[in-house]
């Protein structure tokens, strides 16, 4: 019964209807008064300048003896953003901190592996001649939006498709699929594969890509994508996918370093995100390879900049 509450307060959230949203998230804490998901439910949809109820509600429970590891990281952030809300960024940065700290107990963070798939991409790709080689290509196309998480991605996505003729998959993470299924043995790319099958004209990845969207009935002739992973591949979305666009999206990073520590995120990819100092070798990862990529490929991409692009939208879009 709490699962089919959750689902009816979360899709009445999606459509406006806040009152019934949280009508039903509170009959959620009815049953189970310790459930974290009920009580986040509410906080999204209080004003929490206007009221303290539902703060000192969530406090009560993540004091509570009851609560559970898993539990108490989600609430921290949940009460980070409140005191947020409130302006109290003292108390805010209080629980967002204590909520990194809980959830980098619980997790294992991947970035040695992140590393190291960054080093043997730059060693494979490194001279590597593009203009030697070409691909079949049909008139699907996909545009490829590459940003470090939390760096305004999203926004992107929504202003291309907003156009008629574009279909956002958001964070789809097929490429990613495609090209470990073919390439790789685990985080090591399988350089012999690879360089057997560039040679020929076949096209592998776009073809099993778009046979995954199929698969979804995506059957759109220009599609978004956004995964966060995306920015390993794009020596691979060059080969494979000539008809695309590659759009760099670009946020101060002090920023989306903030953004990142306010957030609690559900992929385990983004395990490194519990612990500033391994979000800034994130984010240094990063910058490495799309420098490399950039070097490599200095005429495909795009570079689109959040800030500017909120400051005067009409301009830049």
């Amino acid at each position: 019964k709490v699962f089919v509450l959750f689902q009816l307060s979360h899709v009445y959230s999606i459509i406006g209807k806040f009152d019934e949203a949280k009508m039903y998230a509170e009959e959620i804490l009815k049953i189970d008064q310790f459930n974290s998901f009920g009580i986040k439910l509410i906080s999204d949809l209080t004003d929490h300048k206007e009221s303290l109820s539902i703060i000192y509600k969530m406090e009560n429970m993540i004091n509570s003896p009851n609560i559970t590891k898993p539990g108490t990281s989600f609430l921290a952030f949940c009460l980070g953003k409140a005191y947020e809300q409130r302006n109290d960024f003292s108390k805010a940065y209080e629980y967002f901190n204590l909520g990194n700290e809980v959830k980098k107990k619980i997790t294992k963070s991947l970035l040695p592996q992140i590393s190291l798939i960054k080093d043997d991409l730059m060693k494979c790709f490194k001279n590597f001649k593009f203009e030697n080689l070409s691909k079949n290509k049909d008139d699907r196309k996909v545009i490829f939006i590459i940003g470090l998480p939390r760096s305004g991605t999203t926004l992107i996505e929504q202003i291309i498709s907003s156009h008629r003729s574009v279909y956002a998959t958001g964070e789809n993470e097929i490429l990613k699929t495609v090209v470990h299924q073919n390439f790789y043995n685990g985080d090591i790319l399988d350089q012999n594969k690879f360089f057997n099958n560039i040679q020929s004209k076949g096209n592998i990845l776009h073809k099993q890509y778009f046979e995954n969207l199929n698969k979804k009935n995506i059957n759109s002739k220009i599609i978004t994508d956004k995964s966060i992973e995306n920015f390993f591949y794009l020596g691979f979305v060059k080969l494979y996918f000539p008809n695309s666009k590659i759009i760099i999206v670009k946020r101060k990073k002090e920023d989306t370093f903030l953004s990142i520590f306010q957030t609690d995120f559900l992929s385990p990819f983004m395990n490194w995100t519990y612990d500033k100092n391994e979000i800034l070798k994130y984010m240094e990862i990063y910058s490495e390879l799309i420098n490399f990529w950039k070097g490599l490929l200095p005429n495909d991409f795009y570079t689109a900049d959040y800030e500017k692009i909120l400051d005067n939208p009409g301009s830049e879009i």
